[in-house]
């Protein structure tokens, strides 16, 4: 055994350039496999450490409305679900959930943004569990629990337990603080009790408000009692809407996180993201290994003589094999030693940045984790060393004078189309989501976003005074339009229901609400195409609506006019004093819904300002000024409109990222392997070339026949990525509402042919030129 080891160190040793190439390729292969794999390990794993995560659902509110649309939501009537212990046996524990919201609190006088916060009954500790739990959660509605990170941040080294923090004119002591690990959703930096806050409990008492989680009993049937209390769940909702048809569910704890059909303020994975993510560390690690195998079995051709040998002395099959698969796991260790000293300098590095998640530290690794890292790279040795072997025994040998010189095998040549086939798919794939991003960036909302600052996390002082901050802010030259609002474009809106006064129930549009104090449509710029904007002033109880070109249709199919018609939405009753045309307050991936507009005081305000761009400093210091006039304490937080693009496709652009990188990673491991492949090919065929010069043939001519073979595979791989990449991009495209057409990739494919070759073409020319250069006479003196 020791003598084969010694052995095979030689051979490496002694082709340095073709050692380095294999140890740099796997080892860049296996770095980001290791990195990526960390990242789907833990983006899969989320929830998963909570002791009773097994036989924990979720209640998801799930409808057809009037218009036929299926609505999936992950909010549920907190009224209903606060029964569900008291009536079903077969339930354990029932917990409720509201928010998440972004607040403002005081400690000491000293004011703290960004502060995350979310609401739950007393009993959230017996459905979910947080490691490094200090103190007693809250049994009281002036007790809080929060994080470490907060803690820290707020008050140091101090003793944090028994402090006391202000929020929403109350003083809260801290009771616990609780460590959040890194693959939870329901993360948070403050944690209030909902009994705490009036506006919440009333919306506990009949709101669609609340995220519902149940525990079953460890000895029940979960699927049959789930569904009793889906049965009663139902039946509430068919009361309090008596129009909709009910069909709601539960769905377990451990896959809410990765389910994209219920959206929530928690935030979701993206398993389509992580698909993706998943087929790019494996394909990267294939080409990689591809890469070994191909010099492997390329140089088998070189060494035939050694077999021979080694055959007539008494080799065997068992004894070649044992070889080169000793030869594989010392390239393998050696590969695999260096990967994890990569990744972990790609996690000091912030790699979390890149995949917009947190990566799993190699320094955070158990004994399962290293156990299987050894394995696997066990199996990759075997594999490695297997095909080599079987290449080694069975090839014939070539002659060194033997001008017609080597061909490759069918199984080489197979590996390196499918190297340029997977960058072919990779390149055309980033090239077809960048066309398709600019496309959306470039597309028309159907609203203004220039020129527009948006602050959202507003005071109470400064919700109550917003006539005056608005005066104030309009005194400023520079300053051309100020709305409150509850939401801006883009930002999100409630969902209610609408009728004209006269008609039954039956005809109720399902329709999306954004209430506003004044200033919505001037200062967003919307395009009216029936009536006027709202009156200045309306006596209260009194309410005007205006509505988008789809809520018309829908309410008025006879096209008929719909200025002063009066409607009831949700309990408010007036009259629709204006239409608007259609803009999107929603992403491209949804089509646009009903939407109604009204003079209504919202629960949060959102405040948006338009300004002259000439001086925008100077313009965000007058607003900061204004606002911090109020409450001296206030920290302003604000966006700009046209840049919440990035915020709305962040999927998209991660996924865009992730590929423009695997995309660079590919082709540098296919590169390098095609190059080394080269190298080989031109060693072996020096005499042939030689000969070929000596008996007059030209550069032009010695440059096709050695570079006809590399040229044929890359418009091989090319060829068969076509059908592969339309397929993937005909289903990646039909997410959106608004797309391109795949002509694009007419144009898109051939330019990612030209781009391999060029790519090919500059990293091979050197040796080739070398080639064609070299004296005949140094390698035919000694014929």
């Amino acid at each position: 055994m020791l003598y084969r080891l010694k052995y095979v160190l030689r051979i490496l040793i002694s082709k340095k350039l073709f050692t380095a190439i294999n140890i740099g390729g796997l080892t860049l292969g296996l770095a980001v496999f290791i990195l990526l794999i960390s990242y789907v390990r833990l983006e899969s794993t989320y929830d998963h450490h909570h002791k009773k995560a097994d036989r924990t659902y979720q209640l998801i509110s799930r409808f057809t409305d009037n218009n036929g649309n299926l609505e999936n939501y992950g909010i549920s009537f907190g009224a209903a679900a606060e029964n569900f212990k008291e009536q079903f046996g077969e339930v354990e524990h029932t917990t409720l959930l509201y928010g998440p919201e972004v607040i403002e609190i005081d400690v000491d006088r000293s004011r703290f943004n960004k502060i995350k916060a979310i609401y739950s009954d007393y009993h959230f500790p017996e459905v979910f569990d947080f490691p490094g739990f200090e103190g007693k959660f809250f049994t009281a509605p002036n007790q809080v629990v929060i994080s470490d990170k907060l803690a820290k941040k707020l008050f140091g080294e101090e003793q944090v337990l028994g402090q006391t923090i202000e929020f929403d004119s109350q003083l809260f002591q801290i009771t616990a603080v609780v460590t959040i690990p890194s693959h939870t959703r329901y993360t948070f930096d403050i944690l209030f009790p909902i009994e705490a806050f009036e506006s919440i409990v009333q919306m506990q008492k009949g709101g669609l408000e609340f995220q519902v989680f149940t525990v079953m009993r460890e000895e029940q049937n979960h699927a049959e009692a789930l569904n009793k209390l889906s049965t009663y769940y139902n039946n509430y909702m068919k009361e309090r809407w008596p129009s909709y048809q009910p069909d709601s569910y539960f769905l377990p704890l451990k896959e809410i996180y990765l389910n994209a059909d219920v959206a929530s303020d928690f935030g979701n994975g993206n398993d389509v993201m992580l698909a993706i993510v998943t087929v790019v560390a494996f394909v990267i690690l294939f080409l990689a290994l591809i890469n070994y195998l191909n010099l492997q079995i390329a140089q088998s051709y070189s060494r035939q003589a050694e077999i021979k040998i080694r055959k007539v002395l008494g080799a065997t099959y068992s004894h070649l094999l044992a070889q080169t698969i000793i030869e594989s796991l010392v390239v393998m260790v050696c590969a695999g030693g260096v990967a994890l000293m990569l990744a972990e300098f790609f996690y000091s590095m912030n790699a979390d940045n890149l995949l917009g998640a947190d990566v799993l530290s190699i320094r955070s690794w158990g004994s399962i984790e290293w156990l299987s890292f050894g394995a696997f790279l066990s199996v990759l040795g075997l594999v490695a060393g297997v095909f080599p072997a079987i290449e080694l025994f069975k090839t014939k040998s070539y002659s060194n004078n033997d001008i017609k010189g080597l061909r490759l095998g069918k199984a080489t040549v197979t590996l390196v189309v499918f190297q340029f086939f997977t960058s072919a798919c990779l390149l055309s794939a980033i090239m077809f989501i960048n066309i398709q991003m600019d496309f959306l960036q470039g597309k028309n909302m159907g609203f203004d976003d220039e020129n527009i600052v948006v602050i959202n996390n507003l005071g109470e002082a400064q919700i109550e005074k917003y006539e005056v901050i608005k005066s104030a802010l309009l005194q400023h030259t520079g300053i051309l339009q100020v709305c409150g609002t509850q939401s801006e474009p883009g930002g999100g809106a409630s969902g209610q229901v609408m009728k004209k006064i006269g008609e039954p129930d039956e005809s109720k549009i399902s329709i999306a609400h954004i209430r506003s104090i004044d200033g919505y449509l001037e200062t967003f710029g919307l395009e009216l195409l029936q009536g006027d904007a709202f009156q200045p002033k309306l006596p209260e109880g009194e309410h005007q609506f205006v509505i988008n070109q789809t809520a018309y249709h829908q309410l008025f199919p006879d096209q008929s006019d719909a200025v002063g018609v009066e409607v009831e939405m949700s309990g408010r009753k007036g009259k629709i004093v204006g239409v608007v045309k259609d803009f999107h307050f929603s992403s491209f991936h949804s089509k646009i819904e009903p939407l109604a507009l009204n003079i209504e005081r919202p629960y949060y305000l959102t405040l948006a300002v338009k300004f002259n761009a000439l001086n925008t400093t100077e313009i965000l210091e007058h607003i900061k000024t204004t606002l911090t006039g109020i409450d001296p304490l206030y920290l302003m937080d604000y966006e700009f409109l046209d840049e919440q693009f990035s915020r709305q496709y962040a999927n998209e652009l991660s996924a865009k990222t992730t590929l423009t990188y695997a995309t660079v990673i590919a082709f540098l491991v296919s590169i390098s392997g095609l190059l080394a492949l080269t190298i080989f090919i031109i060693q072996m065929k020096t005499k042939e070339v030689a000969i070929r010069k000596v008996l007059g043939a030209g550069d032009l001519n010695l440059f096709w026949r050695l570079s006809a073979n590399m040229i044929f595979w890359i418009f091989l791989g090319n060829l068969f990525a076509i059908p592969v990449v339309y397929f993937l991009a005909n289903a990646w495209i039909s997410t959106f509402i608004y797309r391109i057409t795949l002509q694009h990739l007419i144009w898109i494919m051939p330019l990612g042919l030209l781009a391999s070759l060029g790519i090919a073409f500059f990293a091979v020319v050197y040796q080739l030129w070398r080639t064609m250069k070299m004296s005949p006479v140094v390698h035919l003196r000694s014929e």
